[in-house]
């Protein structure tokens, strides 16, 4: 009623503005898909359905639910109206299939190892999780409008994130295509592509004044990724006990001598979360930017450990890797490993070492 009111107050001005125009006044019986509330409304129906059936929402991400349904762990994961079931019992899954489209009415459901889901083809075999973006990155290099006939080795050189003001800017045209890419491959980086986050993650700094040296970086990467089209990225969890955290920063490497800070998360084969970053302050040393990139990515960590302790697994052993030898000592003693040098660090660096 309150969005009807404004509306209304929307529209009776715009008549105040143009005499004689009729205004028509409709109150829909149910969301319009596309509208802003159509999500949230869309939401709510379906969690407060699947907690009617018993489910509990996971607090940590509101999209996944659980249920124990004969002894064995019943999880619910949804993506605006795409689900994904799974339980021991294939038979338990066809139930709730059937259950849910007596609610919702018929749903496309796919079965099996193998599937297609927003540009990853998955497949799951040997109990790993291998998923592949073939098609969408062969669409990211046809879109680039230059022949990418070459291969090149790395994403990226040594002058990744070298930065000289003088060098031409980018025509609109361009500058638009190195925007639509760059986000397209921000996708990739962080569903099968980890080997172009870096890369990707300076590239996007670029996007709102992006100059010739930025276009011939993009051009670097979809050379790399041509190279390397069937490369896949597989995940396994051969342990819900044990987790492995690793952290490093390259200090003062962006033209404004600020650090970067790369992260990533293992719980067996391949990496389940990882992150590169420019870090949001200078540091004076490569041990305070190490410190501050352990920081910055820890909560991930500390979020990744909350989630699956609602799911019911508690992860007893967490393995935290750093090579810098006085952050170890910081991390390790806190504030008695300080000395002149760092005393200047603020406290919120020091949380981790508890």
């Amino acid at each position: 009623e309150a969005i009807l009111r404004a509306n209304r107050a929307r529209y009776e001005k715009y008549v105040t503005m143009h005499k004689g125009i009729k205004v028509l006044y409709l109150q829909l019986r149910k969301a319009m898909y596309g509208t802003l509330m159509a999500a949230l409304l869309w939401y709510e129906l379906f969690a407060n359905t699947i907690k009617s059936m018993g489910f509990v929402i996971n607090p940590y991400d509101a999209c996944v639910a659980n249920k124990e349904i004969q002894g064995k762990q019943f999880t619910i994961c949804w993506y605006v109206d795409d689900l994904k079931l799974s339980h021991d019992n294939p038979a338990v899954v066809k139930e709730m299939i059937n259950t849910l489209q007596e609610k919702f009415g018929e749903m496309n459901v796919e079965e099996g190892n193998k599937f297609t889901y927003l540009g990853m083809d998955i497949e799951i075999r040997e109990q790993k999780v291998h998923i592949m973006m073939r098609s969408y990155i062969q669409e990211c290099i046809d879109s680039f409008g230059e022949a990418i006939n070459t291969c090149a080795a790395t994403p990226a050189t040594n002058a990744l994130m070298n930065i000289d003001e003088k060098v031409e800017k980018l025509d609109d045209r361009r500058a638009k295509i190195y925007h639509h890419i760059v986000a397209k491959l921000l996708y990739v980086c962080k569903r099968s592509r980890l080997d172009i986050q870096v890369a990707i993650a300076f590239l996007c700094t670029r996007v709102k004044c992006p100059n010739i040296h930025d276009w011939l970086k993009l051009r670097r990467v979809l050379q790399y990724l041509r190279g390397s089209i069937n490369l896949c990225r597989t995940i396994s969890m051969s342990s819900f006990y044990k987790m492995q955290i690793f952290v490093d920063a390259s200090h003062a490497v962006h033209h404004d001598m600020r650090s970067d800070t790369g992260g990533c998360v293992s719980m067996g084969v391949g990496v389940i979360h990882s992150r590169s970053a420019k870090q949001t302050l200078n540091s004076r040393s490569s041990t305070e930017s190490e410190l501050i990139g352990s920081s910055d990515y820890l909560p991930y960590v500390v979020w990744l450990l909350y989630f699956f302790e609602s799911q019911g697994y508690r992860i007893k052993k967490k393995l935290f890797h750093q090579d810098n030898q006085s952050t170890i000592r910081i991390l390790k003693n806190g504030k008695k490993s300080g000395g002149k040098q760092s005393r200047h660090v603020n406290i919120r660096y020091f949380w981790k070492a508890d």
